[in-house]
């Protein structure tokens, strides 16, 4: 649903500018039909805030729903850094943790990146990453991307360190 002030604004705009807006206002609807949504959209500034949440929330859904296995993870494990398999146990570390772990997915099944889960010291998350000489450690981050403290970096890198070869 529109209000009368979007219409009027998009009225008021150059040909490419409506083009765009009326694909932006096409694809979220696609979108919002998809995921049961409905907005009311007042300006153009809503419309474009409505399409950026209904395509991060698709995506989400299109990754949960992914049923394929991850590769095997490059580093095993332990009690307290725990590997991340499969695509839902990755949008709920995203949710978990306030981040966008969920677009590593391709990055995932490509065998470049991994993710983890860390429980103790402290709840983060942690990626590693391929490069020519293996594996190194990328991202640790706490909830919200948040730095992870001292105590933590030191329990990281003695995993990191133990299983390297």
């Amino acid at each position: 649903k529109v209000s009368t002030g979007l219409l009027h604004q998009v009225a008021h705009e150059d040909e490419q500018e409506c083009d765009l807006s009326s694909k932006i206002a096409a694809e979220l609807s696609m979108l919002a039909d998809c995921l049961n949504k409905e907005f009311y959209l007042q300006n153009l500034q809503a419309l474009t805030r409505a399409y950026i949440k209904v395509s991060a929330e698709f995506e989400i859904e299109r990754v949960r729903s992914d049923t394929r296995r991850f590769p095997s993870p490059p580093l095993p494990g332990n009690t307290d850094i725990i590997p991340i398999t499969c695509p839902a146990e990755l949008v709920r570390e995203g949710e978990e943790q306030s981040n966008c772990v969920a677009s590593y997915l391709t990055d995932i099944l490509n065998g470049t990146v991994y993710i983890y889960r860390m429980i103790r010291p402290e709840r983060a998350t942690l990626e590693v990453f391929q490069c020519e000489e293996g594996w190194e450690l990328g991202e640790i981050a706490g909830p919200a991307n948040s730095q992870v403290g001292a105590e933590s970096m030191e329990a990281v890198q003695r995993w990191f360190d133990q299983c390297s070869f």
